[in-house]
């Protein structure tokens, strides 16, 4: 699962935000964006791998293959514009229920 932390100190909160299939990846926006990371990755699984893989090793990976930079970049791309869409999505829903177009409650 990938976890996000709000808040700090006793208030501090965390959200589970994704579960992860087999072979996904996590971690590369903030490496390739230079970032500090957003979120934690738990493992709640006996059977499940994890692997770091260091800014140096990703930087010798990425010269010794140059078309994965294209791909990573691509990836990041993606996710950058998912996780864009999701909180613009949000905060457009947020401002729509405040104008009280949308009530969370059921008529009775």
């Amino acid at each position: 699962s990938v976890v996000v932390p709000f808040g700090t100190g006793a208030d501090a909160t965390q959200k589970e935000v994704a579960k992860l299939p087999a072979g996904a990846v996590m971690g590369e926006m903030s490496l390739v964006l230079g970032k500090p990371r957003s979120a934690t990755c738990v493992v709640f699984s006996d059977g499940a791998s994890l692997a770091e893989i260091t800014r140096t090793a990703m930087v010798k990976l990425l010269d010794a293959r140059p078309s994965l930079a294209k791909e990573l970049e691509d990836l990041v791309l993606v996710k950058e514009n998912k996780n864009y869409l999701a909180a613009d999505n949000a905060a457009a829903m947020a401002a729509y229920r405040q104008r009280g177009a949308v009530s969370t409650r059921r008529a009775e």
